[in-house]
């Protein structure tokens, strides 16, 4: 997810409101989830669903998914991480390792 902001400094921003619209535009969007694979982020062009099953699955999750603001990418990214792991290797059921991630996320958001 990212998003799009305009500085209050900026030295023209007429220009930089025109490019932040032209990138949250129906159009850009579109044309951008074709080319990346990835479903659109705005709902109203969730609607235009694929027809192929990798897609209709990714436009149903996008329906679903809710923002995680993360408090520490340097420190999140080996939890995520050690949690896939361990349940692709076998060390951990995915019960278990959900469990540990959400603890040691919690310590981060603390």
């Amino acid at each position: 997810m990212t998003g799009i902001a305009l500085l209050r400094t900026s030295r023209n921003p007429a220009t930089a409101l025109s490019v932040a619209f032209t990138l949250s535009s129906p159009t850009f969007l579109t044309e951008y989830a074709k080319a990346s694979g990835q479903p659109p982020i705005r709902r109203d062009l969730l609607a235009l669903r694929p027809t192929d099953a990798y897609g209709t699955v990714l436009y149903d999750s996008a329906l679903r998914v809710r923002a995680f603001r993360d408090p520490n990418p340097s420190a999140s990214t080996p939890v995520f991480q050690d949690m896939v792991e361990s349940i692709t290797s076998g060390k951990q059921t995915s019960g278990d390792a959900l469990e540990g991630a959400i603890g040691k996320l919690g310590g981060l958001i603390r």
